[in-house]
């Protein structure tokens, strides 16, 4: 089967590369994701030429990125780009040529599941009631901060001390999963 230069054929190279079993079924759905959601955005002629959806790539993500509002972030897009760009790569080394499909041996990237200790303290705040601001504002202070993954409220009493602050940080950063497990016991850090 030779493949078309164009998007139907980039469809058709992950049909045939999940088929050959190059790509696993989760690396196929996670490019046409992305492939999906550009083929929305292309003019006729970017839909008939894959050198020309390559060239004006970025563009497209940026068209997409304004019309999304607040559905799609910027994060998001920047991995849908990285994903098509390698498609694209993919497509251009093994998809135009049979023979080389026939001889594509794509590695395998096997991922162990990362290992999470988890510490569970009395009052923490654990629901999204807690978060409702239902205290006196001359005794607490808040911080609303966008994250990349979301939004997040800190509250804690006007009056800290250092050693509170160096509590708060340890549990942060242990949310955050960047203390190794030999370094972490009891709520503290060694």
């Amino acid at each position: 089967m030779v493949l078309t230069n164009n998007l139907q054929g980039l469809y058709d190279f992950i049909d045939k590369a999940e088929t050959n079993r190059n790509y696993p079924p989760n690396v196929a759905t996670n490019f046409k994701t992305p492939l999906n959601l550009v083929e929305k955005e292309l003019t006729e002629e970017e839909k008939n030429s894959i050198d020309l959806l390559k060239k004006n790539l970025d563009q497209i993500i940026n068209t997409i990125y304004s019309k999304s509002g607040n559905k799609l972030s910027a994060s998001s897009l920047e991995i849908y780009k990285r994903r098509m760009k390698n498609l694209i790569e993919d497509y251009e080394n093994y998809g135009k040529d049979p023979s080389k499909m026939a001889t594509w041996n794509r590695k395998t990237l096997i991922r162990k599941p990362k290992e999470r200790k988890v510490v569970i303290k009395e009052n923490v705040i654990d629901s999204p009631a807690d978060f409702s601001p239902s205290f006196e504002s001359s005794e607490f202070q808040a911080a609303d901060l966008v994250l990349s993954s979301g939004r997040a409220r800190i509250i804690v009493p006007k009056e800290i001390s250092p050693d509170d602050a160096k509590k708060l940080k340890f549990q942060i950063d242990l949310l955050a999963n960047i203390f190794p497990e030999d370094k972490i016991s009891r709520g503290s850090v060694k």
